[in-house]
């Protein structure tokens, strides 16, 4: 082993140490709950559940809606293509997560 690495080897051992002691620690004592983001049944309508909300029966089609042709291939392709063929999104290759509208 090179000398000059082994303070350094055995610095990053220690705080891999001190590391295992704090997370056994927080075993032993009980893992914290995450608080939730609202209450739904406190009447708050500012939940995360509302903000992702879909439509679930649009009154209209992307056909419906004139120009922005690349607007809506975008929107077909981040949206639809992911809910019509979920086998395409598997492994590496990933669904869009979120898309920003403004405008």
């Amino acid at each position: 082993m090179n000398p000059q690495r082994k303070p350094a080897l055995r610095q990053r051992m220690e705080n891999y140490m001190k590391r295992i002691e704090v997370i056994k620690g927080a075993l032993k004592n009980g893992l914290a709950k995450k608080k939730p983001i609202a209450d739904i049944s406190n009447g708050c309508r500012n939940t995360k559940e509302n903000n992702d909300a879909i439509a679930t029966d649009p009154q209209g089609i992307f056909d419906d809606v004139i120009g922005l042709k690349e607007a809506k291939e975008t929107l077909s392709d981040a949206i639809i293509l992911p809910v019509k063929f979920p086998y395409l999104f598997h492994g590496n290759r990933k669904s869009w997560t979120s898309i920003l509208l403004y405008g």
